[in-house]
């Protein structure tokens, strides 16, 4: 993963896999990561997975270095 705040790097602190895959009656590999990149402040990005690259997306006002974070899926 890379990310144009910080010319190509990332440092995402515990990256989620969201997808459906993550419980067990399901099997579907997902196909974005999120997390927090600490090396750009307020940033909560959305990366194509497993391609990877620069951001698909960003949360907008994302809280300062997002420590810790959880994901909610909502069906």
């Amino acid at each position: 993963m890379t990310d144009n705040c910080n010319g190509d790097e990332a440092d995402v602190f515990q990256p989620f896999i969201v997808g459906t895959k993550n419980t067990p009656s399901n099997k579907t590999q997902g196909k974005v990561v999120v997390g927090g990149n600490l090396w750009c402040t307020n940033r909560f990005d959305y990366w194509t997975y497993p391609a990877g690259g620069n951001p698909e997306s960003s949360l907008k006002a994302a809280p300062t270095e997002p420590h810790g974070q959880s994901v909610s899926i909502a069906k």
